[in-house]
């Protein structure tokens, strides 16, 4: 028996001390568990979905049964066009959410991230198979010498690993620093947010004419994703953008 073929035995045993040495915790509750599983199954329950039908402009899933008879959009979109194309979300934020993601944000703690990654694809991977680049939300160079990595730009590494699509994580650059936006309405954000991204001029070429997704971690308001969409249009001439949040805030 050669090396290749003991390997798949070593590394079962490898795995079955492991388990035993540093027993599996949940993500969201820390309490053990067992199998192969990132989260327990009372956490995962509290997950909700953002199934279809949903707004295809905002991923927001849609209650009435006209809007799922007539419309594509939801009617905010319908009166208030996004930038973008098409919006997909894993995830309706909330509290479990909200301790999946705060961790990976502020403490430096991955472990969450193959999971969020592996929740994105299931109503992702058709736009990544027509896409040319994932491009992730940047943060400014501030608070991410505070944070020590930009999520987004991680969220965008596992998304490519799983998929084949390069990531072009220096193309935007948030060149304005701002207040923490989440206290303020879309329109208060949009305007602190005038000028704060821009294109870096090298990916100018590399960008023309092509299908981008930016990948962010939660969709609020879509004020962030509407400024960083807009500037790839007008300084990058893409010819379409899409966006892809972990969760969005219903």
């Amino acid at each position: 028996m050669n090396f290749k073929e003991k390997k798949p035995f070593f590394d079962a045993w490898h795995k079955f001390f492991l388990d035993i040495l540093i027993p599996k915790k949940c993500l969201i509750c820390k309490e053990a568990i067992e199998g192969s599983g990132d989260i327990c199954s009372s956490c995962f329950n509290r997950l909700v979905f953002v199934e279809p039908p949903y707004c295809k402009s905002c991923a927001t899933p849609f209650l009435s049964e006209i809007e799922i008879r007539h419309h594509s959009i939801c009617a905010s979109c319908a009166e208030n066009p996004t930038v973008w194309t098409e919006c997909r979300a894993a995830l309706v934020y909330n509290q479990s959410v909200k301790e999946l993601l705060l961790p990976l944000k502020y403490s430096d703690q991955l472990q969450s991230l193959n999971f969020l990654t592996h929740m994105m694809l299931r109503n992702l991977s058709d736009l990544i198979k027509q896409a040319d680049y994932l491009i992730p939300v940047p943060l400014h160079s501030k608070r991410l010498k505070q944070r020590k990595y930009n999520q987004s730009a991680l969220l965008a590494w596992c998304l490519s690993k799983k998929q084949s699509i390069e990531v072009l994580p220096l193309a935007l650059t948030r060149s304005k620093e701002t207040v923490p936006l989440g206290h303020f309405n879309k329109q208060e954000r949009q305007s602190i947010l005038n000028g704060a991204f821009e294109l870096h001029p090298s990916y100018r070429k590399k960008l023309i004419g092509k299908h981008v997704i930016l990948v962010d971690d939660v969709f609020t308001t879509g004020a962030t994703l509407e400024a960083c969409s807009l500037i790839l249009k007008e300084q990058g001439n893409v010819s379409r953008v899409d966006v892809s949040a972990v969760a969005k805030v219903i």
